[in-house]
């Protein structure tokens, strides 16, 4: 698989990107952000690796509502 093989749009749902490219087999995933992102990036990705999280394999599949709940809730008490 090349890159030309998976292509997916950067938006603010980049959990979901880096599962499908898991699924699709792809190893590693180039993701580029804003100058703006950078400032909480960090910290999200500290908090994901507190977490046990390091790839897409280690996110636990929620349903909607729990996603919507946790992460809104997450990232509303960031951002407050």
């Amino acid at each position: 698989m090349t890159h030309e093989d998976f292509l997916c749009k950067q938006n603010n749902e980049r959990h979901t990107g880096m599962a499908v490219a898991a699924e699709k087999g792809l190893d590693t995933v180039l993701a580029f952000w804003s100058a703006e992102e950078a400032d909480y990036l960090e910290y999200f990705v500290t908090e994901a690796q507190k977490r046990n999280i390091y790839t897409p394999y280690d996110l636990t599949e929620l349903e909607h509502d729990e996603y919507e709940e946790k992460w809104n809730g997450f990232c509303d008490a960031y951002f407050a």
